[in-house]
């Protein structure tokens, strides 16, 4: 990015300010609700509409954005415009209240943005084409899907053939039948275009609801799709949700309004982001109460349409394990094996009793080592059942 007068701006720090100035409860006001996406553009950088939001990169990940608010995917943490500046400006409070209310930060408030969006843009469903053959031609053989299910959901006017680009749009519906939510796949290559109709409403994502309790989430339409193609014999009977990214509205929504549905079974992809979509999907539903249980199921390769090829013999993109959960595995096997019963000491509690009381002392001086809090964690483990579930 570049410098404007004596603020510059690149990303994960580096916001140069000038000394503190106190400000008014209105002026504070003001900058929280700066529209993000005007700020980013007018300091030169590239944001990706995705229905209603945008997304950003930042060097960390991937960061949505709408009017004054933000929301990191991967790390789940966001806030408003001035925790936006702090946090990827590196600026305090009032040096990221001055940035945003200056003339180069303030472009239209985040107010003003979402009346104009709602002015100009509204949800319509792309016009269809005469027919579908080039959306069947790239589902059927380009992605192996089953005839009989793409037949179903084009049926029930979940899925047809974009007339001017011959994508593939995948409908979602709300409670009365009206198209809400639009999904655009390229169908001339795997890699081609894919992203929301614009006005999109995430919570209304393509879906199908059946009669049993259960409700399978994956992340694209493709790869529930290609699920059903695998699981055929009375798939009619459970409920099944394309998020079309990894935010768990949908999910939310569904659950409220379906209460036949108590069981929630996550197929999100087998990489760090998919793993990470699964977690953040189960906390959103034990959010909702302790009716509904949350299971998760990983496709064996990247996702469920590599899982599909692989079974009439193209080679899949493998599984990604995320690391984290690789580094936690090793970590509980270290414990396991440097705290059996043959090399810890007879009286466990006591010990760890012992060293609680010198590592409370040592928490004073900031000196406590890594191997410390390890061998600590190591005799509380030992001790759990010995204490009866405690």
């Amino acid at each position: 990015m570049y410098a404007e007068n004596h603020v510059t701006i690149k990303k994960e720090g580096d916001f140069i300010m000038s000394s503190y100035t106190h400000f008014t409860e209105e002026e504070k006001e003001q900058a929280r609700n700066t529209d993000l996406v005007s700020f980013l553009r007018h300091r030169g950088e590239t944001l990706k509409r995705s229905g209603s939001e945008y997304e950003w990169k930042s060097d960390s990940g991937k960061v949505t954005i709408r009017g004054n608010l933000w929301f990191h995917q991967y790390e789940r943490e966001g806030g408003d415009a001035i925790g936006f500046i702090q946090r990827y400006g590196n600026l305090t409070f009032p040096e990221a209240v001055s940035c945003l209310l200056s003339e180069q930060g303030i472009v239209i408030t985040a107010q003003q943005r979402v009346a104009e969006q709602k002015e100009k843009k509204s949800f319509v469903l792309p016009g269809a084409s005469a027919d579908m053959r080039r959306m069947y031609a790239y589902l059927l053989k380009g992605r192996f899907l089953d005839r009989e299910i793409v037949d179903a959901f084009v049926k029930e006017k979940l899925l047809y053939e974009d007339g001017n680009y011959n994508n593939a749009v995948f409908v979602g519906r709300d409670e009365q039948g009206v198209p809400r939510h639009a999904h655009k796949r390229g169908t001339y290559s795997e890699s081609g275009f894919k992203g929301n109709v614009d006005g999109s409403s995430p919570e209304y994502s393509f879906h199908y609801i059946g009669t049993g309790n259960k409700l399978y989430v994956f992340e694209a339409p493709i790869d529930m799709l290609s699920y059903l193609s695998m699981h055929k014999e009375g798939w009619q009977e459970n409920s099944y949700v394309a998020l079309c990214s990894v935010a768990p509205q949908a999910v939310v929504h569904l659950l409220k309004t379906n209460p036949h549905i108590d069981t929630i079974v996550t197929c999100l992809d087998h990489d760090k982001a998919g793993i990470e979509g699964n977690y953040r999907v189960a906390e959103a539903v034990r959010t909702l109460g302790e009716k509904f249980t949350v299971k998760r199921k990983s496709p064996p390769y990247k996702d469920w349409n590599e899982s599909l090829k692989a079974g009439h013999g193209i080679p899949p993109i493998p599984a990604e394990e995320h690391p984290g959960l690789v580094r936690m595995k090793v970590m509980c096997r270290k414990l396991v094996e440097d705290y059996s019963e043959e090399t810890c000491s007879r009286y466990p509690l006591e010990e760890l009793q012992n060293r609680y009381d010198k590592l409370k002392k040592q928490a004073k001086s900031k000196k406590i080592s890594p191997e410390q809090s390890y061998e600590m964690a190591g005799i509380a483990f030992l001790c759990a059942p010995s204490m009866g579930a405690i």
